[in-house]
């Protein structure tokens, strides 16, 4: 077979416009690329679980007009799945987990508390912003809840402001522009046969995971709301 040199791929692939092959050939030979060093997320997670532990942080809540929210779940596929919590986060470094149901510990009542959060989660006045926020909507939609003022999702202004990124998830976003490692769902729920739901999960696990999630919108929502404003992107 005739050897495939850089000399006779490049006429090629000017003929066929791969511009950026190109420049690949055309430069130095690239040494594998070492893993950078990532530091994992450092916040306070709070787990809200009692009537005492749910008037506290309402009443936090109802300071504030704009707030990262997160739901957990016990699957992917928002229209089958069951609510488990939810988290929230305004300010970095902090975010709040409020579990609804649990088979490792005690849960605040469901009913209960998504009937205290409504006037909040249903106040349009009141601006929200999450990641792929679509999911948590029809989530919530699910439970009752009509989330109302969702003003931004991190998902879509990464998109937005990077189209050729190759993954708009979470967890890279994090790593590639806040330099930070989350935790990984597979250690909370493991994979393949031996995969469980939230369900079987320690609260103190979940919290931290779920408040860690929040937190991390909240980040990148400070981060990339002034550069969609400077893109003059913000209004799509």
């Amino acid at each position: 077979t005739e050897k495939v040199t850089v000399k006779k791929l490049k006429p090629r692939f000017e003929e066929l416009g791969f511009r950026r092959l190109l420049s690949r050939l055309d430069g130095p030979a690239e040494a594998p690329e070492e893993e950078a060093v990532r530091e994992s997320v450092s916040g306070d997670y709070r787990l809200v679980n009692t009537e005492k532990d749910l008037e506290s942080f309402l009443a936090e809540l109802k300071k504030i007009d704009f707030f990262a929210i997160d739901t957990e779940t016990t699957s992917v596929h928002a229209v089958d799945c069951e609510l488990v919590g939810l988290s929230f986060s305004w300010e970095e470094g902090k975010g709040w987990y409020l579990a609804l149901r649990s088979n490792k510990g005690d849960t605040l009542d469901p009913d209960a508390a998504l009937e205290a959060l409504r006037p909040i989660l249903e106040d349009p006045a009141i601006g929200k912003c999450g990641q792929n926020i679509k999911y948590d909507l029809i989530v919530l939609r699910q439970a009752g809840i009509e989330l109302q003022g969702v003003a931004f999702d991190t998902m879509i202004a990464s998109y937005l402001l990077a189209p050729e990124r190759r993954t708009q998830a979470m967890d890279a976003l994090a790593r590639d522009l806040l330099g930070l490692q989350t935790i990984p769902i597979s250690d909370l729920i493991g994979k393949g046969k031996k995969q469980v739901t939230m369900l079987e999960v320690e609260l103190d696990k979940v919290a931290e995971y779920a408040g860690e999630d929040a937190d991390i919108t909240w980040r990148l929502y400070e981060l990339l709301a002034p550069k969609l404003e400077t893109a003059g992107l913000r209004k799509l």
